[in-house]
């Protein structure tokens, strides 16, 4: 019985459904003060203040034989903070199973995912056979960042698991989602195979509708998106309707199966399934993903008013202000604080919308530290590195605040050209590409984007893809950004200028001595964009919105080409467009 509980805990770990209310809302008897005697100069009509005793921390007195069962009801009460405190009366030298699974899942509910992983540990090595140890070890590992070790302990929890279950699966898709974020799809495809297998198997010895619905439908989510991640739309949408079937309560479930449309351009199918979500919880996250979708099929007059209350998040533009949102009153005589909250590349991309902003009002921009330098000649108003943006705001008083990306919903997407970012405007500094052989083309390769992008795995490409174009002798390639492994450019004719770069407005330096930029789609094709220089923007089949879905050029930079996947996850055809579209560049 003590096991059944315990489990129903964990599959609301799994749905990361987390409350983070908490009961500790205690009430103890405070002592009163005795009187104290009033000084001859008091005045007797004014009864003195007595001050209260602090408030001390409930000590709890527990039999030993009283603490598991406590426990448990304070973990299905969802008190986990008072499951943790009471499972502390005891030594861990003293748990057994139970004891060990209500603390684990307590700490996984409070995310201290360093104790519970420690937790589970202790407890797996006391007791080696016990496959949940492993698997909630490997899910505190995950949450860590530390992903062998948590594929380690997958792997031991299905090796360690006599019987084909939920657990198991859900093992296994974790797995393979941990080698999509390694970039090793091959491994994760083995393992998404080996899944579905074991679910096929599971489903024919129990049917579904009697197998825990909100494991079973999360175990679908997991592996729908190690599908999506591979390109493999139709078996996701059809499991992620799958698990909607076995467990319709689930908004993230519905999420899931709206974005998979999206991606494939069914935008219709797309938000029926985001109102669906909406219907069970309205969020402005799933508010966000919707309006999203709306970017990306080009309705904007849609698209942008919902992302707004999103983006309007404290923890989503990094600041804690009570200033009041500028919803498109007059602020003749008001300031306006601009304050940027997506990445680097739309920073550049909508600076230009400071031209709709009013005339007659004072502007602050709260922009990265590594942009400041380059918008600087070009934006109408202050700009303040992000990270100077407390102690600017403990001594400035703004009237207004917007979130950068939501200048559009009240000023309209109207079809404004970029800023003009020219070398020319910039203080000298030494050249760094210092090829004047007119027969050798320069240009600059950028093959991938941050890591942190959780859609990096879509866009940035391996070096041999390109093996090719390196083919050519007459072009001399190097790598204007940072952020790459320099060691592994020895294999390729590449030139690493790390070295040279510490702001956007060194790349801008750089930018300007090549002849062309290749890129895929991170913050250099603004940039380049901007610049006027002609650029190829390598995209994956599903882009980001921006760019639309089908055409070869884009209103916001007129100089870049766009070179699009067919189909996903496919380089190749790309790449063999571009080594003919270099050759013509080059023989003008």
């Amino acid at each position: 019985m003590l096991l059944k509980k315990l489990n129903e805990s964990v599959s609301k770990i799994f749905m990361n459904q987390r409350d983070t209310s908490r009961n500790s809302s205690r009430k103890s008897a405070v002592k009163k003060s005795p009187p104290r005697p009033i000084k001859p100069n008091q005045n007797i009509l004014k009864k003195p203040a007595q001050k209260q005793p602090p408030t001390k921390p409930e000590v709890v007195f527990i039999k030993p034989e009283e603490v598991l069962p406590k426990a448990l009801e304070a973990l299905n009460a969802r008190n986990f903070s008072k499951t943790v405190q009471i499972l502390s009366l005891l030594p861990t030298t003293s748990y057994n199973i139970q004891h060990f699974l209500a603390k684990g899942f307590a700490l996984l509910s409070l995310n201290e995912n360093q104790k519970a992983a420690a937790t589970f540990l202790e407890a797996a090595e006391r007791f080696p056979n016990h496959a949940t140890f492993w698997f909630n070890l490997g899910l505190a590992q995950e949450n860590l960042g530390n992903l062998n070790a948590a594929i380690s302990s997958y792997q031991r929890s299905i090796f360690t698991e006599p019987n084909m279950s939920l657990q198991k699966l859900m093992a296994l898709g974790n797995i393979a989602n941990i080698f999509l974020k390694k970039n090793e799809p091959l491994k994760a495809q083995t393992n998404i195979e080996q899944a579905l297998s074991s679910y096929d198997v599971l489903s024919s010895i129990k049917p579904l509708e009697t197998q825990e619905p909100r494991v079973k439908a999360q175990f679908l989510n997991t592996l729908s998106l190690s599908l999506m991640r591979q390109g493999l739309y139709s078996a996701a949408i059809k499991y992620f309707l799958e698990a909607h079937k076995l467990y319709p309560a689930s908004d993230l479930t519905l999420v899931n199966l709206a974005i998979a449309y999206s991606d494939i351009f069914d935008f219709k199918s797309a938000h029926y399934y985001f109102a669906k979500a909406m219907a069970i919880k309205d969020t402005p996250t799933i508010q966000y993903y919707d309006g999203l979708t709306y970017l990306l099929e080009g309705d904007y007059k849609k698209g942008f008013p919902l992302l707004d209350k999103k983006l309007q998040e404290a923890a989503a533009l990094k600041i804690k202000s009570d200033i009041p949102v500028w919803k498109g009153e007059d602020i003749s005589g008001k300031s306006l604080l601009i304050v940027y909250e997506q990445g680097l590349g739309d920073v550049i991309h909508f600076a230009r919308y400071h031209a709709l902003l009013p005339k007659d009002c004072e502007l602050f921009w709260v922009i990265p530290k590594s942009l400041a330098g380059l918008l600087k000649p070009y934006l109408r108003g202050t700009i303040i590195e992000d990270d100077k943006v407390v102690s600017f705001l403990q001594n400035k008083k703004c009237d207004f605040f917007i979130p950068m990306f939501s200048i559009c919903s009240i000023a309209g997407y109207e079809k404004v050209p970029p800023i003009a970012i020219k070398a020319k405007d910039f203080p000298e500094k030494k050249k760094v590409c210092t090829l004047e052989n007119p027969n050798i083309l320069k240009v600059g390769l950028i093959w991938q984007g941050s890591g942190t992008n959780k859609r990096d795995f879509e866009r940035s490409i391996p070096l041999g893809k390109f093996s090719a174009l390196f083919e050519n002798k007459n072009i001399a390639f190097y790598a204007p950004f940072k952020g790459y492994d320099e060691e592994g450019l020895k294999d390729y004719p590449i030139e690493s200028l790390n070295h040279e770069i510490s702001d956007f407005t060194d790349a801008m330096r750089i930018f300007d001595e090549l002849d062309i930029i290749i890129t895929v789609d991170t913050a250099s094709v603004h940039l380049a964009g901007s610049m006027g220089k002609k650029t190829f923007l390598l995209l994956p089949k599903c882009p980001d919105w921006r760019w639309g879905i089908d055409k070869d050029t884009t209103d916001l930079y007129p100089s870049v080409t766009i070179l699009r996947q067919e189909e996903f996850n496919n380089w190749d055809s790309v790449i063999a467009r571009l080594v003919t579209l270099v050759e013509c560049v080059k023989s003008v």
